[in-house]
């Protein structure tokens, strides 16, 4: 069989700021805006610490944090790479290790058998698949280099385990990768020789890749590794590895992140206070009317969502936060979208965008953008809320758009990373991403989830909201 598919090309971007271009999450960045079948990636060693040890963590905290609301996959290796696995783990990828012995022992030498081999995990662009597929070749036989007087089953235990990393990690980096983006990947500490072959792996697959190191380097770096990674050594060094701190979220963090999408997807203009309005219509002190909410529906939006063939995949809600075309929804609401269509009530244009600004997984929030004037919620100008208050949810519930319903804040419950509000307000598909709304009239929430069967809905905080989006609220 003739595989007619070009294993993908990448070079190595030299710098001497790699803390700062690792954040650029696309190609065209890096080839003066044009469109290349090359990637150009970082794969750094960066060695000690510049200044202390405080400022070492501030900085790698910070970049984490910021990392973590790119749009593209990332990972952070802090205790190695997994070695949990279980006995269905290993006995699928012993599996895909015999099919893999036989096409090389009927032809050695060529990578074209490769094409019919199924390795689990199947990445959806074709040219990084069969480049997964090459790859893993190539540093099975780069193991084999290096390790002469191995047992057949040294290498057998080397090779499942570097397959159930492949099935493990590159879903998480290249689940939803386009061609001009690159995923990334940290690794903070000392690592293994074997995790070595798999950071050359991923270096070669299109990812940014820094190994941060404060006490010292590799051990027996590969040889391949030092050719292709750049050295970065500080003469500080510590006697240990630094404990890094847990990513979490204080009421008073601050939005620090940068919007690397500006040149990416949409050239946005720097966003200044005098963008917004206050809305000085009504005192927001005083309570409002079931009427007088319900005229808040202009500021939240019916979101289709569309694949690359523009055929719609689902719907859901959003919610405008600014003047300038900034709507907030859930995550899981565009996950697997390309092309979003924002729908206003009473109004029959369809405003089509593929700006999707930043998201983060863990508070399930994402920012899309729109080159239209809007109307803005306010949001919550305190982080007041009582168990028990009374509350009012819009969002299009199964397409039915601006649909109100009411009822009270029943709890507060941590689920993963974060604590949601549980409230008592309907919530259907198609609803997620709408606007929770105290008696006021201000933003308290976005509605995220509900529990089919029962009367227990979710929405996330004001709280989470300003960290996520603070760089373009005003409250």
């Amino acid at each position: 069989m003739i595989v007619t598919v070009k294993p993908l090309k990448t070079t190595i971007l030299n710098t001497d700021r790699p803390l700062d271009q690792i954040k650029s999450a696309w190609n065209q960045d890096r080839c003066g805006g044009i469109t290349s079948k090359t990637k150009r990636v970082i794969f750094t060693r960066y060695i000690g610490i510049q200044k202390d040890e405080h400022s070492y963590i501030e900085v790698l905290t910070q970049l984490d944090r910021e990392l973590r609301s790119t749009p593209v996959g990332y990972l952070r290796f802090e205790e190695g790479l997994y070695n949990g696995f279980s006995q269905s783990e290993i006995q699928a990828m012993e599996q895909v290790w015999n099919e893999y012995l036989s096409l090389e022992k009927e032809n050695p030498y060529d990578s074209s058998g490769l094409d019919k081999l199924d390795m689990g995990y199947v990445i959806e662009n074709n040219v990084l698949d069969w480049t997964k597929k090459v790859l893993f070749k190539e540093m099975v036989a780069l193991f084999d280099q290096y390790n002469v007087s191995q047992s057949q089953s040294t290498r057998k235990n080397f090779t499942i385990k570097f397959l159930i990393w492949m099935n493990r990690y590159l879903k998480e980096l290249f689940d939803r990768i386009t061609d001009n983006s690159i995923p990334k990947v940290i690794y903070y500490g000392d690592i293994k020789k074997h995790e070595q072959y798999f950071l050359l792996f991923l270096s070669k697959m299109g990812c940014d890749v820094l190994y941060m190191n404060p006490k010292e380097d590799m051990k027996n770096v590969l040889p391949e590794i030092k050719d292709r990674s750049a050295l970065i050594t500080h003469q500080l060094k510590v006697q240990s590895i630094l404990k890094l701190p847990k990513y979490e979220v204080s009421q008073n963090e601050k939005e620090q992140q940068t919007t690397i999408f500006q040149t990416a997807i949409v050239k946005q203009t720097t966003v200044s206070e005098n963008t917004f309005k206050v809305n000085t219509s009504s005192n927001r002190n005083d309570e409002k009317s079931y009427e007088e909410l319900a005229q808040l529906a202009k500021s939240v939006v019916l979101i289709n969502v569309y694949d690359h063939k523009k055929e719609i995949m689902g719907r859901g809600s959003g919610v405008v936060i600014t003047t300038d075309g900034f709507i907030l929804t859930n995550f899981h609401v565009i996950q697997n979208g390309v092309v979003f269509g924002i729908v206003f009530e009473n109004n029959e244009t369809e405003y089509f965008t593929d700006s999707l600004v930043k998201y983060h997984q863990d508070y399930d929030l994402a920012l899309l953008k729109i080159e239209e004037r809007t109307e803005p919620l306010l949001i919550n100008p305190q982080e007041k809320l009582v168990r028990g208050q009374k509350i009012v949810a819009i969002g299009s519930p199964l397409g039915l758009l601006n649909t109100i319903s009411d009822g009270i804040i029943s709890g507060f419950r941590d689920f993963k990373e974060i604590e949601l509000l549980q409230i008592t307000a309907p919530i259907s598909p198609g609803s997620s991403g709408g606007a929770l709304l105290d008696l006021y009239g201000n933003l308290i929430g976005i509605t995220t989830a509900g529990f089919e069967g029962q009367n227990l809905n979710l929405a996330v905080g004001t709280k989470y909201i300003k960290v996520f989006a603070g760089g373009v609220l005003r409250i």
